[in-house]
């Protein structure tokens, strides 16, 4: 019997696939009418989303988390200078 090995490395390092990998839906969305989706999850719930409010809702914590960050900052700063106290 002939030896059966491989021919080159990748050949050897394959990875072997031993079913067919279906990509995970996340959700679904139909579009209501301009400013409106309708959102399904493979739960099967049903959510009526308004894009506009949901664009302002977005503004309004990345507001929010700026505001945070800065607040952090100003904190940690305080915070190391305090270590360097004798």
């Amino acid at each position: 019997m002939p030896d059966e090995t491989p021919s080159s490395p990748a050949e050897a390092t394959a990875p072997v696939e031993t079913s067919d990998p279906k990509p995970e839906v996340k959700f679904t969305l139909e579009k209501i009418d301009a400013e409106n989706v309708k959102k399904t999850d493979p739960r099967m719930d049903v959510t009526v989303l308004n894009i506009p409010a949901l664009q302002k809702e977005k503004a309004d914590i990345e507001a929010m988390m700026a505001k945070f960050k800065t607040q952090l900052d100003q904190i940690n700063e305080v915070l190391d200078e305090f270590k360097n106290l004798p």
